[in-house]
């Protein structure tokens, strides 16, 4: 459930992911700051969940992620999204091999 927030740009403080080309999350980040059309987000760490950089990301491509009220509804479809790979890369790693009989 999303939440009003009191910032003037609804968008600050959300959660998000972006995805790579095979579909694989490369980013996990926070909005913190709009400015103009870009938003500067606090990307944070795979391995232990610190924050370890800023990106700037273009208002556009913030407009067609999910967005997360919180890191933790952000967890809960990362975990998800890990299972749905799970899942089809099997059958992706089936299809390969029987291509190359």
């Amino acid at each position: 459930m999303l939440k009003h927030k009191t910032s003037s740009d609804g968008l600050i403080g959300m959660w998000a992911h972006t995805f790579d080309d095979d579909g694989n999350i490369e980013w996990q980040f926070q909005i913190i700051r709009r400015s103009g059309d870009v938003y500067i987000c606090k990307l944070y760490s795979w391995t232990n969940g610190r924050p370890a950089n800023y990106v700037v990301i273009p208002r556009n491509k913030i407009l067609g992620l999910q967005l997360y009220e919180s890191s933790e509804a952000m967890n809960v479809a990362f975990e998800k999204h890990k299972q749905q790979q799970q899942w089809r890369r099997p059958a992706v790693d089936r299809a390969e091999a029987l291509s190359i009989i």
